[in-house]
């Protein structure tokens, strides 16, 4: 006896649906094409992706203080007390003279926001709790550390018949603003070269005999770097706003400084120059810059990690190209171009 034929239903082929409906078929092809042109011009060139990295830095600066203090009363109980915050897969503290890092690599899983107000507050906690020294008073300050946030352009900066202090004095004063304004740039900074600095070099001596101490001679320098309003004059339907100028400026901190007044013994007005000696000079350096074997002053440019890194590049290599123009003498060799791996 005949067995019955058993009938299935047909399955569903994706050619055959194509071709029996070409019209969806066409459609779904040019939205594919031109989300396909959308994410080429949205999407940014990088030399790797983005990977979020839930890493915090704590930063505390202790002017005058040893590398092995700072480990001691700084780094090692700082460490002690974030430990407590959780979620943390490994502490990396670094200790310098008058500096302290400590880098906090949280799990991927935690929510990085909500782990920076535990800081925050943890922080705000702890700087009581920190050693203090007069003006010099330790203040622990949160930064957001990213592997990711190399600079993508170096520059090697010099200018003939300049030296390197005026010349890190205008990079850093009207240069990196420029830099900055570029469309698509996180931040720009400098390093290498001489800081100018005006330093005040205390005699012991002659500050004990006129009973005056360093703190003194800081508030007094504090009070006197500073534009204060006098108030204002009425009179006759008019109101004229008074204003003092006191700050110290370029052109006069040089003779002005030194007869700043300190203080007052035996009736006698007692000047900054008593008992200190005031001179414009460098800073101390701790690090230099070379390029080639010679002293230059280094510039890197980081872009804001949504960016397109080449168009970063680009204009800042033009805004190179334009400053070399505007101020003679002054030159700007590439050092380095994160983008020359990914052009």
């Amino acid at each position: 006896m005949a067995q019955p034929k058993q009938t299935h239903g047909k399955r569903f082929s994706l050619p055959r649906f194509a071709v029996n409906n070409p019209h969806i078929t066409i459609v779904v092809s040019l939205l594919m094409v031109a989300l396909g042109v959308y994410s080429y011009i949205t999407t940014p060139v990088r030399m790797v992706p983005i990977i979020p990295t839930p890493n915090i830095g704590v930063v505390t600066q202790f002017p005058g203080m040893s590398a092995e203090d700072m480990e001691r009363y700084i780094t090692r109980p700082l460490e002690k007390r974030i430990q407590i915050v959780g979620g943390i897969n490994f502490l990396l503290g670094v200790s310098q003279e008058g500096y302290s890092k400590i880098v906090v690599y949280f799990d991927y899983d935690v929510d990085l926001p909500e782990k920076q107000r535990e800081m925050r507050s943890l922080l705000d906690t702890i700087s009581n709790e920190l050693p203090r020294a007069g003006a010099n008073t330790t203040r622990p300050r949160l930064i957001h550390v990213d592997r990711q946030n190399a600079p993508i352009i170096q520059f090697a900066v010099r200018r003939e018949g300049v030296d390197r202090a005026a010349l890190k004095e205008l990079l850093n004063n009207v240069i990196l603003t420029q830099f900055q304004k570029i469309n698509g740039v996180l931040s720009a900074w400098t390093f290498g070269g001489p800081d100018r600095q005006i330093q005040i070099v205390v005699d012991r001596d002659k500050l004990a005999a006129y009973g005056l101490s360093i703190l003194q001679l800081r508030k007094a320098i504090d009070r006197a770097n500073f534009n204060r309003g006098g108030g204002a004059l009425t009179g006759n339907g008019t109101r004229i706003e008074v204003r003092i100028p006191n700050e110290f400026r370029e052109g006069d901190i040089r003779t002005r400084l030194p007869k700043l007044p300190v203080g007052n013994r035996g009736g006698r007005v007692v000047y900054l120059d008593d008992v200190a000696e005031v001179s414009d000079t460098n800073a101390q350096m701790y690090g230099d810059f070379f390029y080639n074997g010679e002293p230059a002053i280094w510039l890197g440019v980081q872009a804001e990690p949504e960016r397109d890194n080449l168009a970063v590049a680009d204009d800042a290599k033009q805004l190179a190209a334009l400053l070399e123009q505007e101020y003679p003498g002054l030159k700007f060799d590439l050092a380095f171009d994160k983008t020359f791996y990914i052009g």
